[in-house]
């Protein structure tokens, strides 16, 4: 029996169950899925798969594409949840970018946060790879650089901002970026 990475309801846009036979019903949610190597997800073609990444982890772009709760946020964390990829790693600089400070709008962000792993340490080690590698790239936010460092080796980053985290990731090893 296939695995299946979301459901489909009468209601609600979300991916199909797996197999060579089915397609996604969400083309964007297909094309992420099948680059981010998750257990289950095949490619046509490519009997080699699936490949586990190490790690996924959300920048703030991932954070509030996420907390939004709307169809194709809630059919994204079923998929990673049958999949096995939940939680996410979000490192505790991120929160800078996701929060406000002010409670009602920080709700939904807050719910998220309490179904993923924050790393609220930043070990030296890690803060110097992620020094190396803005220094490298000439270009991101220190907050960036954390994110790409956290996923090495070989982990896929859900992001908003592709572009800079590209410029980081092109320097890190095995990191894939992935645009919500």
């Amino acid at each position: 029996m296939p695995s299946c990475a979301a459901e489909r309801s009468s209601r609600r846009r979300t991916a199909t169950c797996l197999s060579s036979s089915r397609k996604w019903e969400s083309p964007r949610l297909q094309q992420w899925l099948e680059l981010s190597g998750l257990p289950g997800v095949y490619v046509e073609g490519r009997p080699d798969r699936p490949r586990r990444a190490e790690v996924l982890v959300l920048d703030s772009g991932g954070v509030s594409f996420l907390a939004r709760r709307n169809q194709d946020a809630i059919a994204t964390i079923r998929a990673l949840v049958r999949e096995g990829a939940w939680p996410p790693l979000i490192p505790s600089v991120v929160l800078v970018e996701s929060v406000s400070g002010r409670q009602r709008d920080d709700a939904a962000v807050n719910r998220l946060l309490k179904t993923c792993d924050v790393r609220e340490e930043l070990p030296v080690r890690l803060a110097r790879r992620a020094g190396e590698l803005r220094h490298r790239a000439r270009s991101g936010s220190a907050v960036d650089a954390i994110v790409v460092a956290s996923a090495e080796p070989g982990g896929i980053i859900l992001s908003g901002d592709v572009e800079d985290l590209r410029a980081l990731a092109s320097y890190a090893t095995g990191v894939r970026i992935e645009g919500v």
